[in-house]
């Protein structure tokens, strides 16, 4: 019967790709489990409390170098203006930097705005951090990533000082600092590993109002760009008077009758 012979090798190669089927799907789950293992133990390399071999002061002192670069570079984009004629007058030279003015102001400004960043950094290593683990020092990589990129954003407002692009990525730049700055702090209060113990309330909701004034501001003078970009400007600068000026926030807390307890 030729019918019988078909259902029977159609029984018997089902069960052939039954079992190849279960033995694919075997090793797949098996693979699946190992890249699992593997996931996890990279997960427990990377958050484990190995905290006494992570050195607080290399990381310091590599953030400071990376700052001394970035300031150095904001100056460095700065072209002194170049003439063809033999006899230049002081009236073309005048005309000629009053040309790069945006230029001037952009490298102020970024110089102020990487000034605040630096005493909010070394706030959070010198007072609140005692120590740091890995977790830490990649987010201080990424800061220091964004840090890395203002000479490129502060040029190139500079040289293009009426495009709304130009401050939307300068925006999105000092945006990106503040959100890393806000990450580590709250990272080192509510971390296990982090040895905060002796930051008071107070300090903490003060730094905690600094810090978040960045990225807020940052955020509103983006909004702010197609509408008038000198105001966008304001926004991003306004948070410097907070993290600059010593004891501004105190000042604040008397005068409204605020306590940050």
């Amino acid at each position: 019967c030729l019918g019988v012979s078909i259902c029977i090798e159609f029984i018997v190669y089902s069960t052939y790709i039954y079992k190849y089927i279960l033995i694919l799907s075997t090793v797949k789950y098996m693979q699946n489990v190992a890249c699992l293992r593997l996931f996890r133990k990279l997960l427990t390399y990377y958050t484990e409390g190995n905290i006494h071999t992570m050195n607080k002061s290399r990381l310091e002192n590599l953030s400071d170098a990376v700052f001394a670069i970035v300031f150095t570079l904001l100056v460095i984009e700065i072209r002194v203006p170049e003439f063809h004629q033999e006899m230049v007058t002081n009236m073309d030279l005048w005309r000629a930097l009053w040309n790069i003015t945006p230029l001037f102001i952009s490298y102020y400004l970024s110089f102020i705005v990487l000034s605040m960043f630096w005493i909010s950094h070394h706030a959070l290593y010198g007072i609140f951090v005692s120590n740091v683990n890995r977790i830490m020092i990649l987010m201080n990589f990424f800061y220091l990533c964004m840090i890395a990129f203002i000479p490129f954003s502060s040029h190139l407002i500079g040289t293009y000082p009426g495009n709304e692009l130009a401050f939307i990525i300068y925006g999105l730049n000092v945006l990106a600092i503040g959100v890393a700055n806000l990450m580590m702090l709250r990272y080192a209060i509510y971390s296990n590993e982090i040895d905060t113990h002796h930051i008071t309330k107070r300090l903490y909701k003060q730094a905690s109002i600094r810090v978040s004034l960045t990225p807020i501001l940052s955020f509103v003078g983006i909004c702010f760009v197609f509408i008038s970009i000198p105001l966008a400007l304001f926004f991003f600068a306004f948070p410097i008077f907070f993290n600059i000026v010593p004891g501004s926030l105190s000042y604040l807390e008397k005068k409204l009758h605020i306590h940050f307890e």
